[in-house]
Order: structure tokens, then C-alpha cells, then sequence
């Protein structure tokens, strides 16, 4: 067994590790936590722009709404994820903590 072996048995099972399924997880869902709440600040940002400058527009505060609206939905469903990642990682025995 070569020493290289011997590394990647050892460290196959470790949360955010390039192997195993802990780690091709938290991973994985750590980047699309990361790009959502990216994605999430830039529309918020938009929305609050369109917001400002709809100078009592009812449709364009109303489009601002929305846009805020589903915004926030994003966000929530990026934290739920991320929160359903933890849970999964510790069902299946991984006890590292909050950032996997």
C-alpha cells in the first residue's frame, strides 16, 4: 500500500474532505448556499433600487414587492438547505460542528 493509499483511506470520511459522500456533500451544497444568498443580496439590492425610484408608481412598487418578496423566499430556502445538510451530516454520524 502506497503512501498515497494510505492518505486517501484515512481521510475518505472527513465532512468537506474531496472524498467520500460526506464531503462531495457539504461541498456541493456549500457552493449553492453560496451563490443563493449571492444572487440574493444583488436582487435585494435591485429591488430596493426599483423601490426608491418608482416615485409612487403602483406598478412599480408592486414589482419591487414581489421582486423583495421572492427574494426572501430564496434566501430561506438557501438557509434551509444548508440547515438540511447539517441534519443529514449528523444522522449519518459526522459531529464536526455548524461549518461542515
Amino acid at each position: 500500500m502506497t503512501y498515497d493509499d494510505v492518505l486517501r483511506e484515512s481521510i475518505k470520511d472527513i465532512p468537506g474532505s474531496s472524498f467520500g459522500i460526506a464531503g462531495f456533500l457539504t461541498r456541493t451544497v456549500n457552493i449553492v448556499t453560496f451563490l443563493a444568498f449571492s444572487i440574493s443580496f444583488v436582487m435585494f439590492a435591485y429591488s430596493f433600487i426599483q423601490f426608491t425610484t418608482s416615485a409612487g408608481d403602483e406598478k412599480a412598487v408592486g414589482k419591487s414587492k414581489k421582486t423583495m418578496t421572492w427574494t426572501a423566499v430564496g434566501m430561506i430556502a438557501a438557509f434551509l438547505l444548508q440547515a438540511f445538510k447539517i441534519i443529514l451530516l449528523k444522522l449519518l454520524g459526522f459531529e464536526e460542528g455548524l461549518f461542515l
